[in-house]
């Protein structure tokens, strides 16, 4: 019977133990993200995606100390903006709630858009107008100044666009060509 008196024992033991209420373990967790991001490359000013848990809590999040906007869509998913000011290169993501600061590094690189060989930007005159001619750089937005006039299209609809800016005859303009918010291109043009 004393084998049987040990076992009954230790499991009243463990049942008591288990009805009581645990102590310590309701600390506040602070946000944490996992490596989980969707490809291994993004741009300034496109939205990155992150899995984690406790998103719900997050009231600011930093890449490289740089501050950026940001929507948790659930507890364990937050989508991110990478800022215009963002370096290439490796980022660390900070977020920040009113249980702690979690710091992640990720294997992911901000590439400027000078780095793909694919796209493309040209500036050229024709009729009276400057034209800004776009290759692979659907999505992105685009800005031109055309010597004083400061024209923007929000969101490239097609991979390959013709955006064409109205300066009248035989003038010498300054043309800058803006892609997320860096400039991409300059040039001196002559309009015809």
């Amino acid at each position: 019977m004393g084998l049987k008196k040990a076992i009954t024992a230790i499991a009243a033991m463990l049942l008591v133990s288990l009805a009581l209420p645990a102590q310590g373990l309701n600390l506040p967790q602070a946000p944490r993200a996992t490596p989980a991001i969707e490809g291994s490359q993004a741009k300034a000013d496109s939205v990155i995606r992150v899995a984690g848990w406790d998103f719900k809590k997050v009231e600011q999040v930093l890449i490289d100390d740089l501050p950026t906007t940001f929507q948790a869509s659930s507890n364990t998913l937050i989508a991110i903006r990478i800022p215009l000011g963002t370096n290439p290169g490796d980022v660390t993501i900070t977020l920040v709630s009113n249980s702690g600061n979690t710091k992640s590094s990720f294997q992911i690189e901000i590439v400027s858009l000078e780095t793909e060989k694919d796209t493309k930007v040209t500036i050229g005159s024709f009729l009276g107008y400057v034209a800004v001619y776009t290759k692979n750089l659907s999505g992105e937005k685009l800005s031109i100044q055309v010597g004083n006039k400061f024209r923007e299209v929000s969101v490239l609809d097609n991979n390959f666009t013709a955006n064409l800016t109205k300066v009248g005859g035989n003038r010498l303009v300054e043309v800058k060509v803006f892609v997320a918010g860096q400039l991409v291109e300059s040039a001196m043009v002559l309009v015809r």
